[in-house]
């Protein structure tokens, strides 16, 4: 004996077990399997652009330092009690600056332009003949592996899985390149410039760590309990609706109204306190963050007052590692992206991979000289893949002389257009020969 609940509980069993299965993923070295010599050439460009586009994100900000100098001194000058013996000229002490930002504008946008060209190219190129693969495997493949795989699951992955590694080869993982640069330049010259106030900075860093990582898992619980109220109210109302006719027969309007409202209050309460957490949450977070910007500044000026290091190198070194922070970062959803490219491939290399088990362009087997035209079923046995419990075949001994024309009757079902496949060879047949 059994019911439905307990067929329902064998189900969100099983799908529990395929959620805690990690997702299959193909190594870096193979996600580029399809480049070729002048696509290795063109990653090498846009990876150079990448990394020079990431550069100079938190180096402008010794521009910056040293423009703010020069306005301290300005200032410093024009009070009445300054030691400065002539006042500088601001404009002509500002003229440099403004060429090294124009300097810097115009590598920034070669750099972009290389990174993103370069990129976008290569992964088109290669996603491009990564489709001409996959098509031609498809192509190859014998009639029983299309009973068993879906064709709108091929055109899903022909179009959507190729779009995530072209996503994944290209723009992501230049930006991840860019980002790694950013975090990694702004960190160096932090530390270059002050490395006592990076540290301070630092310090509060796992606050802001935590705080953000506590913040996702109590939004990603919410979350989740939220789609799971809604799931169940869309399936009392795909219920509902799929028997209409037996409800209304019954009366039972009312009910069933009251049943999906009672589901969408309980949707609606999550998202309440989802909401609730997240204004706390984001409330949290950035005043831990403005109190980390406050501690910066307040032991900066400390350092500036006792002369450890002027106000230029303060600003260096806050902006530096903010940003570099603040790219690592975003280094997240890139590195999300290509862990999706990963696991696309793997599905799309393994079809292109897979040798079929009649493979219509293998020069392996027998090929006779002469063929006679005799067809000679001895005891054949025979399932489809897509039905392996329903006996099809079972013993059939059939014998067709060449030039001799052969009537199959029976039943609907009883296997006649089934010989006529195993003779085209569009299956293999289990047992006996043919």
């Amino acid at each position: 004996m059994y019911s439905a609940e307990d067929v329902n509980k064998d189900e969100k069993a099983s799908e529990e077990e395929k959620k805690a299965e990690p997702t299959p993923m193909v190594s870096y070295k193979d996600l580029f399997r399809f480049a070729d010599r002048f696509d290795e050439m063109l990653m090498i460009i846009g990876t150079f652009g990448a990394l020079g586009q990431g550069a100079l994100l938190p180096a402008q900000f010794i521009i910056f330092g040293d423009l703010s100098d020069s306005f301290i001194d300005y200032t410093q000058c024009l009070h009445p009690l300054s030691n400065c013996t002539s006042i500088p000229n601001i404009e002509e002490e500002m003229k440099p600056f403004a060429y090294y930002y124009i300097a810097i504008a115009v590598a920034m946008a070669v750099a972009v332009a290389i990174r993103m060209v370069a990129w976008g190219l290569t992964a088109e190129r290669q996603v491009h003949s990564m489709r001409k693969a996959f098509f031609k495997s498809i192509l190859r493949q014998e009639m029983a592996w299309f009973d068993t795989n879906d064709a709108g699951e091929l055109n899903s992955r022909l179009s959507d899985d190729l779009n995530k590694i072209a996503d994944g080869i290209g723009h992501k993982f230049a930006s991840f390149q860019y980002c790694i640069a950013g975090f990694i330049c702004g960190y160096i010259l932090g530390f270059f410039y002050g490395w006592i106030l990076t540290l301070v900075i630092l310090s509060l860093f796992p606050v802001i760590a935590l705080s953000g990582g506590f913040l996702g898992w109590v939004i990603t619980g919410f979350t989740t309990k939220e789609l799971k109220a809604y799931s169940e109210a869309g399936s009392v109302a795909q219920e509902v609706l799929s028997s209409f006719r037996t409800v209304a027969a019954f009366g039972g309007e009312e009910k069933e109204t009251e049943r999906y409202s009672s589901r969408l209050g309980a949707a609606r309460k999550m998202g309440e306190r989802k909401g609730l957490a997240n204004g706390l949450g984001m409330g949290v977070f950035n005043f831990i963050m403005f109190c980390s910007y406050a501690l910066a500044f307040w032991y900066g000026a400390k350092l500036v007052i006792d002369k450890e290091m002027t106000g230029g190198n303060l600003l260096i070194v806050f902006f530096t590692v903010m940003v570099g922070s603040i790219l690592a970062g975003q280094g997240g959803p890139s590195m999300q992206g290509i862990a999706s490219a990963r696991g696309a491939a793997y599905h799309v290399y393994e079809l292109i991979d897979r040798t079929p088990a009649i493979d219509i362009s293998s020069e392996d087997g027998v090929a006779p000289e002469l063929l006679e035209g005799n067809v000679d079923f001895e005891d054949i046995s025979f399932t489809y893949p897509s039905r392996p419990d329903i006996q099809i075949l079972n013993g059939f001994t059939l014998s067709v002389p060449k030039g001799k024309r052969v009537a199959l009757v029976g039943e609907s079902g009883c296997g006649k257009s089934t010989v006529v496949k195993l003779i085209q060879r569009f299956y293999d047949i289990a047992e006996g020969n043919l």
